[in-house]
């Protein structure tokens, strides 16, 4: 299991100060919160499979790309509207694992 230091987090919520612009990236994050989502070597092997960063969509909208991430996020949601489509067809009642 992952998880930060408190004090760390202290320490940097301390140096972090309000309104700083250097500290902030293009979506208004602190350099803290950009770094939650960031795949560490051997994350692989513990996270589940469904992780949210494991997602391409996620993945190209973190690193810039705008046009991939929202195409790859498009066939998602039409590869989910033919699912329920299917699942309709059949009258199955969708339910969770």
């Amino acid at each position: 299991m992952w998880s930060v230091d408190p004090q760390a987090y202290e320490t940097y919520k301390k140096s972090d100060k309000k309104g700083d612009k250097t500290k902030k990236n293009m979506y208004n994050f602190t350099n803290f919160a950009v770094a939650l989502n960031e795949l560490e070597p051997g994350m692989e092997a513990v996270l589940a499979p469904t992780d949210s960063r494991f997602r391409p969509d996620i993945r190209a909208m973190e690193s810039g790309n705008i046009d991939e991430a929202s195409k790859e996020k498009e066939r998602l949601e039409e590869k989910q509207r033919a699912a329920r489509k299917e699942r309709a067809k059949q009258e199955e009642d969708w339910t969770t694992r």
